[in-house]
């Protein structure tokens, strides 16, 4: 692998880190708005790096699921990634389940 690519790799590693990094931080402090924006911010960048680079993401999926104990954020990040895999059925059916564990 080329050099240049090799540092485009690791700095994708990097932002990728940094995004769990914060996830991890906003879960700490409870803050449900901010867990919403990290979970958005990182399933952008997962698609980003899924199409343009063909890159796995199971690692981050695996850190994702460690860090968000609270099952309602579990389904609110299940749905935005059927969202961003366009899988229209399953989506809202993950949002209608985290809405009826809050509301639970």
């Amino acid at each position: 692998m080329g050099g240049k690519k090799m540092e485009h790799l690791r700095r994708i590693e990097e932002n990728i880190s940094r995004t769990i990094n914060l996830l991890q931080s906003t879960v700490n402090e409870g803050n449900s708005a901010w867990i919403n924006g990290c979970l958005s911010r990182l399933g952008d960048m997962l698609l980003f790096y899924r199409k343009n680079w063909n890159l796995s993401e199971d690692k981050v999926y695996g850190q994702r699921v460690n860090i968000l104990k609270d099952p309602a954020d579990l389904m609110i990040a299940a749905a935005m990634d059927c969202e961003q895999r366009l899988l229209s059925e399953a989506a809202p059916q993950f949002a209608n389940a985290a809405a009826l564990i809050n509301n639970g």
